[in-house]
């Protein structure tokens, strides 16, 4: 289950700015209707009580809002970190003159994550090395987030007593980037296995990897590869095929 905290006041405004600020892409759902639509917020309108939220008009949205007297709209997007953000506002009308629709800014936005770190699949053709008890090894990665990553060993030497829980993995080099050139891998100092799991299909063994040791600007670097990375995800997820 997805764990919700509820922003108000100063928060939530400076959320809703930075939907403006950053162009950030939102899915809107017109409650009674099958109306799930792309659009970005344009402007925000300031007034007495709470300000007007200025939003793309997307195409089908009037047809779809014949006949509902009162419009609830959902609105969800990913923010910051590739954390997921929801609001809902009540009410609203067209505006002609730039071909939006104003709503009233919410109360309060919701933001919800699942896990303490965000985990993404690595491209393919991603190469990665480790070295455990002086050997290297080659490594797939199965997901990786700030936190750790989910691996196989791909080395057909490896034995179950080398790799086990509690085990030390240093010099994780992850190529992120394969065939970017001037991207360099990600390097990640120390970690520790902290979960064996068998896959109940292949009974091949998957590695939980806490990662302990990372210097700021290879975290850095990581961050920002996720957080693009779920972008790119919700996009596909929200365009129609």
């Amino acid at each position: 289950m997805a764990e919700g905290e509820l922003l108000t006041g100063q928060e939530a405004r400076e959320i809703l700015r930075d939907l403006r600020k950053n162009s950030t892409i939102l899915q809107m759902h017109l409650k009674g209707t099958h109306f799930k639509k792309l659009t970005v917020v344009t402007a925000i309108q300031p007034k007495p009580g709470r300000p007007l939220l200025y939003v793309d008009h997307p195409p089908g949205f009037a047809k779809a809002a014949e006949g509902v007297d009162n419009w609830e709209i959902a609105f969800t997007f990913t923010g910051a970190h590739g954390i997921p953000y929801s609001f809902t506002t009540f009410g609203g009308f067209f505006r002609e003159e730039d071909n939006t629709i104003a709503v009233e800014a919410p109360e309060a936005v919701e933001r919800k994550q699942r896990r303490k770190h965000l985990r993404v699949k690595p491209p393919v053709g991603t190469v990665t090395t480790a070295i455990i008890d002086g050997e290297g090894y080659d490594i797939q990665i199965v997901n990786i987030s700030l936190g750790g990553a989910l691996v196989m060993f791909s080395s057909p030497a490896i034995k179950e007593d080398v790799v086990k829980r509690g085990q030390e993995v240093k010099d994780i080099t992850i190529d992120l980037f394969p065939g970017k050139a001037g991207k360099e891998p990600v390097k990640v100092d120390r970690a520790v296995i902290r979960r064996v799991i068998t896959e109940h299909v292949t009974s091949k063994q998957h590695y939980g990897l806490m990662f302990i040791d990372m210097a700021q600007n290879e975290t850095l670097r990581l961050k920002d590869y996720i957080y693009v990375n779920q972008r790119l995800m919700l996009r596909k997820a929200l365009i129609p095929s």
